[in-house]
C-alpha cells in the first residue's frame, strides 16, 4: 500500500485537503475552534494522569489497614516499605525504555500500551476477594502496575507537550499533575469506602485502578498522533493534516511545520550518516542508503527544506544528551524531574494515615482515613491554580515559591511530629499546606518544565531519562522512610527533607531559565542570548 494510502485510510476525515508541499504551506491554516483544540490535547494528559495518580493513592491506606495486616500476620516494616516501593521500582523499569518505544512505534500506540499493562496488572488485584494471594504475588502486581505508570507519565508529557500551541502548551502539561492528584483523590476515596465498610476489601482498594485506565485506553486509541513525531517518522502529510487538525484559522501553522519539518530533516540526515558510517566500519557489507530510500524520503536533506532555515534540532542519538549544544538544559531539565520526588511529597501520599497515626496514637482507622481524604481534597482543589496561571505568572516563579514553602512546611511538621502539641490536629495544618505549596509548584511545573527545555530530537530521551529518575528519587524516600523514621528519628528526617527543598530552590535560582511564551526549541537560543 503506497504511503499516501495508508495515511487517508488512518486519518480520513481529520484533516483538510489543502496541499503539503513546501510551497503550499502558506496556505495551509488550521481548522477548529480553540477550545475543541485545547479538549483533544487535553485528553490525553488528564485520563492518564488519573490512571497513574490513583496506584499512588490507595497504597498507604491498604498497608495501614486491619484487614491487610491481619491477612498477612502483622507485617513488618520493611515489608510494608517494600510493597509501597514495588510501583516506583517498576516506573524506574519501564521509564528505561519507554524513551525507546515512543520513538519507535509512537506517543500514541506507546499510550494505548500503558493503559493495557496497568488494567490488566490491577484488575489481577481483586482476587483476593475469593482467592489467597501470596505477598509476593501483590507485589508483582504492583511492580508490573508500576512499569505501566513508569511509562505513562513519559508518553502523556511528550504528547502533551509536541500537540499542545505554545499559548496554552503550560496549561495542558500541568493538567497531567492535577489528574494524577484527581487519580489520589480517587484512591483515597476508595479507601474510605472500602477499608471502613469490610476489612476484607483492601484489595478492591487496589483493583479499582484498572478501572480508570479504561478511559485512558479510549482517548489514546481514538485520539490522534503527535505531528512531530509524524514528521520526524517521514509521515509528512499526515503530519501537516494532524497539525491542522489541532490549530485554529488564526495560527501560523506555517511557522511550525518549517520548525518541524527542519528537525525532521536535520534527523534524517544525521541517520543517513551514522548507517553510512556503520556501513564503512563494515567493510561495505551494510547496503548503501539512498536519499530517496529514507522512510519519508519526500522530507529531503536540511538543506532543501528551507532556504536559510538553521535547524536547532539534531539527530536525536543517546549521545546527543550529551552534546555541547544539548547537554545542559538536558541536564537541568533531568534533574527538575528528580526534585519533584526527592522532596519527599511522596511520604505524604504513600503514608498519610501512619504519619496522622504518629501524631497521636490512639486515633482510629476511619479518622486517619478521613484525614487522608483531606489532603486528597486539597491535592485536586490547589493543583488548578497551577493551571490557570503557569502561563502568567512562569513556571519559575511558581517553583520558587513552591521550594521555599514547602521548606517552612515541613519545618513545621518536624516540630510538631512525635511531641505532645496537640497530636494529629496541630499536625494536620502543616501537612496540608505542604500539599498545596506542592501542589501550585512542583507538582505540575516541573516536569512540564522540563519538556519545554529541550528540542523535538532528544525530548523523548529526556523524558525518559527524566521519569527514570523522577521514579528513582520516589523509590528512594518511599522505600526508607519508616526505615529512617526509626533509626533518624521521625523528627530529623522531616528536616531533612525541608533541607532538600531548600537547595532545590536555590537550583532553580541559579541555574532554571523562564519558558514562559517560548516555542518549543526556542529555549537554548534564549539562554544562549541572555549568556551574551
Amino acid at each position: 500500500m503506497a504511503e499516501d494510502e495508508k495515511e487517508e485510510l488512518l486519518y480520513d476525515g481529520c484533516g483538510n485537503s489543502q496541499g503539503s508541499t513546501m510551497e503550499d504551506w502558506s496556505a495551509l491554516k488550521g481548522e477548529n475552534p480553540l477550545w475543541k483544540n485545547f479538549l483533544r490535547c487535553a485528553l490525553v494528559p488528564s485520563t492518564g494522569g488519573a490512571a497513574c495518580g490513583m496506584g499512588l493513592g490507595n497504597i498507604g491506606g491498604v498497608v495501614a489497614s486491619r484487614g491487610f495486616k491481619d491477612a498477612y500476620r502483622n507485617p513488618s516494616d520493611s515489608m510494608i516499605e517494600a510493597l509501597v516501593s514495588a510501583m516506583p521500582l517498576g516506573a524506574i523499569c519501564g521509564s528505561v525504555f519507554v524513551g525507546y518505544l515512543m520513538d519507535r512505534f509512537g506517543r500514541r500506540s506507546s499510550s494505548m500500551l500503558v493503559a493495557v499493562l496497568i488494567m490488566i496488572s490491577s484488575l489481577l488485584l481483586f482476587i483476593p476477594l475469593w482467592v489467597f494471594l501470596p505477598w509476593w504475588a501483590i507485589f508483582l502486581c504492583r511492580f508490573f502496575v508500576g512499569i505501566g505508570t513508569g511509562m505513562g507519565y513519559g508518553t502523556i508529557y511528550t504528547m502533551g507537550a509536541e500537540m499542545a500551541h505554545p499559548s496554552y502548551r503550560g496549561r495542558i502539561l500541568t493538567l497531567v499533575q492535577v489528574f494524577t492528584t484527581v487519580g489520589i483523590f480517587l484512591g483515597y476515596l476508595t479507601n474510605l469506602i472500602a477499608l471502613t465498610s469490610s476489612q476484607s476489601a483492601w484489595c478492591m482498594s487496589l483493583g479499582v485502578q484498572g478501572l480508570v485506565a479504561i478511559p485512558f485506553f479510549l482517548v489514546a486509541y481514538f485520539g490522534p498522533e503527535s505531528p512531530r513525531w509524524l514528521m520526524m517518522q517521514g509521515y509528512r502529510n499526515l503530519a501537516v493534516r494532524t497539525l491542522c487538525f489541532l490549530r485554529t484559522p488564526q495560527d501560523d501553522v506555517r511557522e511550525e511545520l518549517q520548525a518541524m519539518s527542519a528537525a525532521a530533516a536535520a534527523t534524517a540526515d544525521a541517520r543517513t550518516a551514522a548507517w553510512q558510517h556503520r556501513r564503512s566500519s563494515c567493510n561495505g557489507r551494510l547496503p548503501v542508503i539512498k536519499e530517496d530510500q529514507r522512510r519519508g524520503g519526500s522530507i529531503g536533506t536540511a538543506s532543501s527544506v528551507a532556504a536559510g532555515q538553521k535547524s536547532s534540532d539534531s539527530s536525536g542519538g543517546w549521545k546527543d544528551l550529551c552534546a555541547r549544544s544539548h547537554r545542559k538544559m538536558a541536564a537541568v531539565g533531568i534533574i527538575l524531574w528528580g526534585l519533584q520526588l526527592l522532596s519527599g511529597i511522596d511520604v505524604i501520599t504513600n503514608y498519610a494515615p501512619q504519619i496522622f497515626d504518629r501524631g497521636q496514637d490512639d486515633i482510629s482507622e476511619s479518622r486517619k482515613l478521613f484525614y487522608t481524604l483531606l489532603v486528597g481534597v486539597v491535592y485536586v482543589a490547589a493543583t488548578p491554580f497551577a493551571t490557570l496561571t503557569v502561563d502568567r505568572l512562569g513556571r519559575r516563579a511558581l517553583l520558587l515559591s513552591g521550594s521555599f514553602g514547602m521548606t517552612l512546611m515541613y519545618i513545621g511538621i518536624s516540630v510538631v511530629i512525635g511531641g505532645s502539641i496537640g497530636g494529629s490536629e496541630a499536625l494536620l495544618p502543616f501537612v496540608l499546606l505542604l500539599v498545596i505549596f506542592y501542589s501550585v509548584s512542583w507538582g505540575p511545573v516541573s516536569c512540564a518544565m522540563a519538556s519545554e527545555l529541550v528540542e523535538t530530537s532528544i525530548r523523548a530521551k529526556v523524558n525518559a531519562v527524566g521519569t527514570v529518575t523522577n521514579w528513582l528519587a520516589d523509590y528512594v524516600v518511599v522505600s526508607s522512610f519508616l526505615t529512617l523514621s526509626s533509626t533518624l528519628g521521625e523528627r530529623a528526617t522531616f528536616a531533612m527533607y525541608a533541607s532538600i527543598c531548600f537547595l532545590s530552590g536555590i537550583f532553580v535560582l541559579v541555574y532554571v531559565p523562564e519558558t514562559n511564551g517560548l516555542a518549543l526549541g526556542d529555549v537554548r537560543g534564549s539562554v544562549e542570548s541572555e549568556n551574551g
